[in-house]
């Protein structure tokens, strides 16, 4: 039986090696996948956009950078860059808000993603995931668009 088991053992423990180095070269490439997708582009705005818990929306479409959303003043916990952006347009409280800033520009850094809106209004938002960024607040916004789409 013993005999049995030690001419068995260098088998399972080939096998053992073998399945952890594949296991190992396939996070490898998951990884080089992920970080490929972790670069933060301007098109990742573009006919798509990002939301927020509140559904706040931030896009690029063709006349420019869209921001809408309704701003609730109220919810100090969870102010967002957007609602900052709805004070500064002087937006009603609990009214949907929608404007396009035409002349907007997207500029990248790394991970970050620096939107001027206008002379006086830039956001910024760091992307965290390959389809999730979040705001200076801390709050995540999401898209449907996975990128290179």
């Amino acid at each position: 039986m013993m005999k049995k088991f030690f001419s068995i053992l260098p088998i399972m423990l080939l096998s053992a090696f073998l399945i952890a180095c594949s296991d190992e070269e396939k996070a490898t490439k998951e990884q080089t996948n992920m970080d490929s997708e972790m670069v933060a582009d301007a098109s990742d705005f573009h006919h798509s956009g990002y939301v927020n818990k509140l559904n706040q929306l931030i896009t690029w479409t063709d006349a420019g950078v869209m921001i809408s959303g309704t701003w609730l003043k109220e919810l100090p916990t969870d102010t967002t860059d957007l609602d900052m952006v709805l004070e500064k347009e002087l937006a009603e409280p609990h009214k949907r808000f929608e404007k396009i800033y035409e002349n907007a520009e997207i500029k990248t850094d790394g991970l970050k993603y620096y939107i001027k809106l206008d002379d006086e209004l830039t956001l910024a938002f760091e992307k965290i995931g390959p389809r999730t960024i979040k705001d200076s607040q801390g709050i995540e916004y999401y898209t449907k668009k996975y990128p290179g789409e």
